[in-house]
């Protein structure tokens, strides 16, 4: 279920980043609101796509879980993690130019694929 999801997402981000300057016209000339969305992020990593994101000036930025990879039970270097992507320049536009919003997943909370069984699950909220 969740490589399907992943699978979906992953689509439906290539459909609407489509490079056709008419569509994106079309877009912020006929809509009220536009959602921009994605996963599976390395803070570690400068994410090139946020320049690309941010052309389409959306009204709401939702993260899909894995806003981070933070595989650790030692909150300090968590906190760095999650330092680390708020530092990142093209997210740093992101934040002040939209509103941001998003689910907590494996990787954001410090176990992949964990759950209630990760003693510290509570504490990385």
């Amino acid at each position: 279920m969740k490589n399907i999801l992943i699978v979906a997402v992953l689509l439906t981000c290539l459909i609407s980043c489509k490079g056709s300057d008419v569509v994106n016209s079309e877009i912020k000339n006929n809509a009220d609101l536009i959602i921009a969305f994605g996963s599976c992020n390395k803070q570690n990593l400068e994410n090139p796509l946020w320049d690309d994101i941010l052309t389409n000036k959306p009204s709401y930025w939702i993260w899909g879980g894995d806003n981070i990879y933070s595989d650790t039970d030692d909150m300090s270097l968590m906190k760095t993690h999650y330092n680390d992507q708020l530092e990142q320049k093209g997210y740093k536009a992101i934040r002040k130019q939209t509103k941001v919003h998003g689910t907590w997943d494996d990787h954001d909370y410090g176990l992949n694929d964990g759950g209630l069984e990760f003693d510290v699950k509570a504490k990385s909220q």
